[in-house]
């Protein structure tokens, strides 16, 4: 618990200066409470953790691109088959008015008679 009787909770820091050092605060963020967890890490140690984090960053980077550009596929497939269900919409139409129109010229030439 810290000082103001609020749980503390354990997180991680990705700072360059502390990379993947562990901390506590409050769980709430209502107070100032703040503690490391552990040690300070060795110079070695935070260059090694940075680099590692800057390389899987590249990583997510290029991922995020991947599915950006998926997305903008998807969107054009989509505007596409909206289009197609739009024109078979109007040939649904289209048939149907010929049907009817057949249907009742038929029903009036019966009354003539």
């Amino acid at each position: 618990m810290s000082f103001y009787r609020n749980w503390a909770v354990e997180k991680t820091s990705w700072t360059d200066a502390n990379p993947g050092r562990r901390f506590l605060t409050c769980a709430n963020g209502n107070c100032n409470f703040f503690r490391w967890a552990e040690a300070e890490f060795d110079d070695r140690s935070k260059g090694v953790i940075n680099r590692i984090k800057r390389h899987i960053g590249k990583k997510d980077d290029d991922h995020i691109m991947e599915l950006v550009n998926a997305r903008k596929e998807y969107n054009e497939q989509v505007k596409q088959l909206k289009n197609e269900v739009w024109m078979w919409k109007c040939v649904a139409v289209l048939l149907l008015l010929y049907v009817f129109y057949g249907w009742f010229s038929m029903r009036g030439r019966r009354m003539e008679m």
